[in-house]
């Protein structure tokens, strides 16, 4: 399954990162991470396996987080 370029970018950018941000997390450079994002380049099998596994563990980071703090606050 190819994750079109447009969603790629737009996972990122709702993640609140830079390119060079997200290649340097994901071990990539940065110019590879913005060749997905413009469609010149196809990410590999992978480059898709590291970044699916990314985004997972920031949202349930995040997730986490707000668990924590419901618990604090409340």
């Amino acid at each position: 399954m190819q994750i079109q370029p447009e969603t790629f970018r737009f996972l990122r950018q709702m993640l609140g990162i830079s390119v060079r941000e997200f290649a340097k997390a994901v071990g990539y450079s940065h110019s590879y991470v913005a060749m997905i994002e413009t469609g010149e380049r196809r990410m590999s099998e992978e480059a898709r396996r590291r970044f699916l596994k990314f985004y997972i563990d920031f949202i349930d980071a995040a997730m986490d987080w707000q668990h924590d703090y419901s618990t604090i606050s409340n």
